[in-house]
């Protein structure tokens, strides 16, 4: 999306963008460079952080139930190619991009310590496509916690969307926010968890259902609009956009090399 943001910046206007919000790090700063420069609004829709699963996650983290958070694996799965956009490299398609643009943004959420080291692997195992069909990345932190990003098009059988463990107990839960099929259908407001997805909560001494809070994709753009206005502070800071397009230039390298990099 670097090019008509910039124009688009350039020319007087706030600019949103979708994930992911370019294909470079040096895009990104580019894109940053406009806003700044303009003096104009600049965001990346990241509606995931609004998944009502992504929130009840963060606020068993917040409100310490987890204890302190050491290792984290989120995973993102289906079986078939890309197609589309999604399929292709030079409009920010394969998993990496697609879904690494969520599950990734939500791991520095969750533990907003510096990266120290960034490892991909990639597969290709569809000849008709050109991006990859599975994409791993592990990232390790300054604090010494783990997580991973797991995107697949060859999973028949999905790992948990979220598996969380922490120093006093571990969450895990199956199945994706349902705003997107409400979305599809007409109405997102109809959006509902179905209580078999309802996460798991394991400590030493309890074992419980996590009922999912509701998630509420509208406030990004309620959101934007109090940015606008100077009333407000954007949900999804550039700050924020711009560390994770180091992540995926480092994914990209480390994929590239068979190495890990090291930030």
């Amino acid at each position: 999306h670097a090019e008509f943001a910039i124009k688009a910046l350039n020319a007087g206007r706030h600019v949103v963008t979708d994930k992911p919000m370019c294909v470079s790090l040096a895009e990104c700063d580019a894109m940053l460079a406009a806003a700044e420069s303009s003096g104009k609004v600049l965001e990346v829709f990241q509606n995931r952080r609004r998944d009502g699963d992504f929130l009840t996650l963060q606020r068993l983290v917040s409100d310490g139930e987890l204890g302190e958070l050491r290792w984290l694996e989120m995973a993102w799965q289906g079986f078939k190619p890309n197609g589309g956009w999604r399929g292709q490299t030079a409009h920010g398609g394969g998993k990496l991009f697609d879904l690494g643009a969520h599950t990734i943004d939500q791991i520095l959420l969750l533990i907003p310590h510096p990266v120290t080291s960034v490892y991909c692997r990639m597969h290709h195992d569809f000849e008709e496509s050109e991006v990859e069909s599975e994409a791993f990345v592990l990232l390790t932190f300054a604090n010494g916690a783990t997580a991973i990003a797991d995107m697949s098009s060859l999973a028949t059988i999905s790992k948990p969307r979220f598996y969380a463990r922490g120093t006093l107990g571990t969450f895990q839960k199956f199945g994706l926010d349902p705003q997107e099929n409400a979305l599809k259908a007409g109405d997102i407001n109809t959006a509902e968890e179905d209580p078999t997805n309802y996460g798991r909560l394991v400590t030493a001494t309890l074992d419980k259902v996590v009922p999912t809070q509701a998630g509420r994709w509208r406030d990004f753009y309620e959101n934007f609009a109090l940015v606008v206005a100077g009333e407000a502070t954007p949900i999804v800071p550039l700050e924020d956009s711009r560390r994770l397009m180091q992540i995926f230039d480092a994914a990209r390298a480390s994929a590239n090399s068979g190495q890990v990099v090291t930030l």
